[in-house]
């Protein structure tokens, strides 16, 4: 181990025994510092103490905006555990409900409880042990938002066209609608308007 790494290694011991883990959190994600170690006793350590970081940049007052989801894991975890779980640090809109496009159709609505989570692990955080107690891998990091069941409603029956005009998956990805949209729509063609493909990020379908 080159002296570099020894003074970068007992620089995060002293930062480990000042509770200091959030800092070391934003400077490095586990994976990189991971490399530049090779003490498995002190990564083990500094997972078990790591805590969730909560996404701060999220508006859940005054939001009418329903996140659209793929759901076909996340609608049955969702309906048993109240929650969704994805990608770290996935990129959404702050929104205040969440539903799922699941079987070609949209069939409940969940509300966003708290702002999102990310950097949840098996030991951080109880409902990965729920869900799963026996992990693949303890240092798996994920994003966890708490959710809770609102109603349901429809079901909305996918209608989307291709370009080739055949029958499309509404989304593989998410989307975006809003909540009074969502409460009438019928069909899932109700939920966007030809102004939102021009101009806004309803029709967004990217990872």
């Amino acid at each position: 181990m080159k002296y570099q790494e020894i003074d970068e290694l007992e620089e995060l011991e002293r930062k480990l025994e000042r509770g200091e883990l959030d800092k070391m959190r934003k400077q490095a994600s586990y994976e990189n510092y991971r490399k530049r170690n090779s003490r498995p006793e002190f990564n083990r350590q500094i997972i078990e103490n790591m805590q969730p970081v909560k996404f701060e940049n999220w508006n859940i007052e005054d939001n009418n905006q329903v996140l659209i989801l793929a759901g076909v894991d996340g609608e049955p975890l969702a309906l048993k555990h109240n929650v969704y779980i994805c990608q770290n640090e996935r990129s959404f809109r702050p929104s205040r409900y969440v539903a799922f496009y699941n079987e070609a159709k949209i069939r409940y609505l969940f509300e966003v409880v708290d702002k999102p989570y990310d950097y949840c692990n098996w030991y951080n955080t109880p409902i990965r042990r729920t869900i799963n107690p026996h992990p693949e891998s303890s240092t798996d990091f994920r994003r966890v938002i708490y959710l809770k069941f609102k109603t349901e409603v429809g079901p909305i029956e996918n209608d989307t066209i291709d370009k080739n005009g055949k029958i499309a998956a509404f989304t593989q990805g998410h989307r975006y609608t809003t909540i009074e949209r969502l409460m009438k729509a019928q069909k899932t063609s109700e939920l966007v308007n030809k102004s939102d493909l021009l101009d806004d990020e309803l029709f967004d379908d990217r990872l």
